[in-house]
């Protein structure tokens, strides 16, 4: 949970309109950067749970008070590092993915709460077996996806969804988030190397579109128990590269027995043995051949993004996608000023 209350400071933070030096109770004053409790603006169902945690994580914010202006960068990094605390997690889709999320859960401390699968389906489920649940890290099926989002909304229940397949219906998703307030942060690949690989393309298309030469495919290849294809990163590339190339409009997604309409980027699918995912974005022309590329060695770094993606979550009301928490990062991280 984060933290029941935020700092602030500065000279007119507590003094008043006369902007007296105000000294607080430990001897700090505004001149070394007075720092005030603010109350933090949180839904309801944030306010009332783990209340000692809240305090716990309150004290550790309380660091922050012997930091001076000229170190700003310091405080924000603590803030950064303290603002959430132990949760209580709900998983829907006890499959491999959902298994590993459990593993680095209780390695860093977190409780697995309810858990739900097809002999326990998520559909099925009463709301109050999610009363004391922080947060819902949802890898089930892509026919379930719309029904489970739907509830958490409903029920007041932050989710981090990993499941893909359902982004047609984003505009409805969206509606049903403003509804009720409701918290969700989606994303087709948790993996921050997947993150680095999207933010290379998009800095190399610019380019690329000026060099008509090279044509754009994405290919990507999974292990044959995977339920959806093409993968939803590999969908998720294909729209960015069509977004960034003019001559390009459209993601084709089947088989072609006949030549390819050549304003199409062609994504590709394989399913064979274990190979947890790999991700390729080529530009191919007569002279060479350009290739991004991800490759996963396992499901490890997937479970630690969606692990951080539910601590981030809390708290924060909207329609999120993974780009947000890595902006909001590298926004904390930064030094101000």
């Amino acid at each position: 949970m984060q933290a029941l209350y935020q700092l602030s400071y500065g000279p007119d933070a507590d003094a008043g309109a006369s902007g007296r030096e105000h000294t607080s109770a430990g001897g700090f004053s505004d001149s070394s950067a007075l720092y005030i409790l603010k109350r933090g603006t949180f839904p309801p169902y944030a306010l009332w749970r783990s209340i000692s945690q809240k305090f716990a994580v309150g004290i550790l914010d309380v660091v922050a008070l012997t930091i001076s202006p000229e170190q700003d960068y310091v405080r924000r990094f603590i803030l950064l590092t303290c603002r959430s605390s132990l949760m209580v997690l709900a998983l829907v889709g006890t499959g491999q993915m959902g298994q590993a999320v459990a593993e680095v859960a209780a390695e860093q401390g977190h409780t697995i709460g309810p858990r739900f699968d097809s002999d326990r389906p998520f559909g099925d489920a009463d709301p109050s077996t999610l009363s004391d649940v922080d947060v819902a890290v949802d890898f089930s099926l892509p026919s379930c996806a719309l029904g489970h989002i739907r509830q958490y909304c409903a029920w007041g229940v932050p989710a981090v969804i990993g499941t893909t397949g359902w982004y047609d219906d984003l505009d409805t998703v969206d509606g049903w988030v403003q509804e009720h307030e409701g918290s969700v942060l989606y994303a087709p690949n948790f993996s921050v190397g997947v993150a680095v690989l999207r933010t290379a393309l998009e800095a190399a298309l610019p380019l690329l579109d000026r060099l008509d030469d090279y044509d754009a495919f994405v290919q990507e290849t999974h292990h044959t128990k995977k339920a959806d294809s093409p993968s939803g990163t590999a969908a998720m590339l294909g729209e960015h590269v069509v977004k960034g190339l003019e001559r390009k409009d459209h993601v084709e997604t089947e088989t072609q027995h006949g030549r390819i309409d050549p304003s199409a980027v062609h994504v590709t699918s394989t399913r064979a043995g274990t190979v947890h995912g790999e991700h390729t974005v080529s530009f191919d022309s007569p002279f060479d051949r350009l290739a991004l590329r991800h490759r996963a060695k396992g499901r490890r770094g997937f479970a630690v993004g969606a692990v951080r993606a539910a601590e981030w979550l809390q708290g924060r009301p909207g329609l999120f996608t993974l780009d947000d928490m890595l902006s909001d990062w590298l926004a904390d991280a930064a030094p101000s000023g």
